[in-house]
């Protein structure tokens, strides 16, 4: 069982799909990882929005299919991918070179000399090298691409890294039943939490732990509530409604892992 999630900046996760064996990728004749990626961001279409993956989903296939729907595609890039120039795939270059190429659709492949190469593609940035400081103090010079790339896939880390610190995952667990933690507790919570911090006219930031714990209390006095249980002089539970879904076209850049 493999889940993939789709989220915006601060981690908020929008979506979620499971994989389980078997996918429509057939039915679609798309490849299966870019059937998952047109899944994940079939709402989020038409928009002109900013999807950036890692070099599991990233090829030219999935990026002419986004710019038929007004998204563009930023990533890195595996070298044995299909419809790549060689002249790029194999250039030989030095440290801090760059090397790309664009195609009539804007489609722009590009080849960086860091401690290794980097192979990355995108169809809305040019891979102009900017001054980047490290966090020794020393300036550097990196493509504006990959520094774009780094800030929005550390979306998808933020959402992963805060889930585990109040996971209730365990190894005894069986698979269902650890899908349905994961979305109830990891991310529903995660979700909760953001929507949260950014309501700062309810209620002051505090840490995921003590959020976490309102959240379970919440919870327990409402099962208590509909129960009809209540604690002896306590006051029944108020009922109350949520803020509406975030709405994604908040943010234009989501990352996918």
């Amino acid at each position: 069982m493999k889940l993939f999630k789709l989220c915006a900046k601060g981690g908020f996760t929008h979506r979620i799909s499971l994989y389980g064996g078997k996918s429509s990728s057939k039915l679609t004749g798309r490849p299966f990882t870019q059937e998952v990626v047109m899944n994940l961001v079939s709402p989020f279409l038409h928009c002109g929005r900013e999807l950036y993956t890692d070099n599991f989903y990233t090829s030219v296939e999935l990026a002419h299919e986004l710019l038929k729907h007004k998204t563009h595609l930023t990533g890195t890039l595996r070298k044995t991918r299909r419809h790549l120039p060689k002249s790029v795939v194999n250039a030989k270059l030095k440290k801090d070179e760059v090397i790309a190429l664009q195609s009539s659709i804007d489609v722009i492949v590009a080849k960086w000399k860091d401690k290794r190469d980097v192979l990355f593609f995108s169809t809305c940035h040019i891979p102009e090298m900017v001054d980047k400081m490290n966090k020794y103090g020393k300036v550097t010079k990196k493509p504006l691409t990959i520094l774009e790339y780094n800030q929005s896939k550390a979306f998808i880390d933020l959402s992963d890294q805060l889930s585990s610190y109040i996971t209730p995952l365990r190894r005894s667990v069986k698979w269902y039943r650890k899908v349905a933690f994961e979305i109830l507790f990891n991310t529903c919570v995660i979700n909760a939490k953001l929507k949260d911090d950014d309501n700062e006219t309810i209620s002051p930031k505090s840490t995921l732990s003590k959020f976490d714990a309102v959240f379970n209390s919440v919870l327990n006095k409402q099962n208590e509530a509909e129960d009809g249980i209540d604690e002896p002089g306590s006051i029944p539970a108020e009922s109350t409604t949520s803020d509406p879904p975030q709405d994604s076209r908040a943010e234009p850049a989501t990352s996918l892992n």
